[in-house]
């Protein structure tokens, strides 16, 4: 059992164990309780942080100038994620004006009270997780592994992470339009040749896969992995028949490049 003991008006903690015949043996704190008083500590920042106790200290959110109303809106997209212009040589280079432009809402809407933020981040990561849900439909079928797959996106460690920290909206808003652009790439193979309503998709790709890199600079990936999916999903295309592929077009390339120079 643990108790409290206290000598000379100051309180030390001991854990009191029974051993052998009702001996007791008192160990001192930081023997044994030094662990468990950091495990604890650890978990009540994590809760204050995942559910808004407390203030908010992202240099993002509480010192940025660009989510004040007096600030002219036009001036997200001259300035970096911090606020900074992205010509001064202080600046970050993280160039995210979508997700600045959804921090400025929140203020406007709750001022710099957490709990509007961390809603605004699940909200996005329960869509996240819906659209990923669907894209592992189309790829893995319906049942079971598609459920498996979408809860495991839902309470993977790297994901709540993101949503838990408030700056970490750039990384859920960029998956977001990611998985949207990757969608509409997908239903534009399935109606490429068939359809003449398959250009809408294209553009609708393209232009998700565009707000992707606004919200975070890693969404311009999604085209590289819209032409996976085409050549290897779509087309079934095998990695030998790729580089194959590659040759016989280089071979004739260069000799056209060369007669055009």
């Amino acid at each position: 059992m643990d108790v409290d003991v206290c000598a000379g008006g100051d309180s030390t903690r001991k854990k009191m164990d029974t051993v052998g015949d009702g001996a007791v043996e008192v160990v001192p704190l930081e023997l044994y309780d030094s662990s468990r008083a950091k495990i604890d500590a650890n978990l009540r920042w994590l809760f204050a942080k995942a559910y808004g106790i407390g203030k908010l200290y992202s240099r993002a959110i509480k010192t940025n100038q660009d989510l004040l109303p007096e600030t002219p809106w036009m001036h997200i997209f001259y300035n970096d994620f911090w606020g900074t212009l992205l010509t001064h040589s202080g600046s970050h280079k993280s160039y995210r004006p979508l997700c600045t432009l959804s921090f400025r809402l929140n203020h406007a809407l709750g001022g710099l009270e957490p709990w509007g933020y961390h809603l605004v981040n699940i909200l996005l990561h329960c869509s996240v997780t819906g659209l990923f849900t669907r894209l592992s439909r189309l790829l893995l079928g319906g049942g079971h592994w598609t459920l498996m797959a979408g809860l495991l996106f839902a309470s993977h460690p790297v994901h709540t992470e993101a949503v838990a920290g408030i700056v970490g909206r750039a990384d859920v808003g960029a998956a977001l339009f990611f998985l949207l652009s990757l969608l509409c790439y997908m239903r534009y193979c399935s109606l490429r040749g068939h359809s003449a309503h398959c250009l809408p998709w294209l553009l609708g790709s393209f232009a998700c896969a565009a707000c992707s890199m606004l919200w975070k600079e890693q969404g311009v990936t999604v085209l590289a992995i819209s032409a996976v999916y085409d050549v290897f999903v779509f087309h079934g295309l095998k990695f030998h028949q790729v580089i194959s592929l590659i040759f016989k077009v280089s071979r004739f390339a260069f000799p056209v490049c060369s007669w055009m120079a």
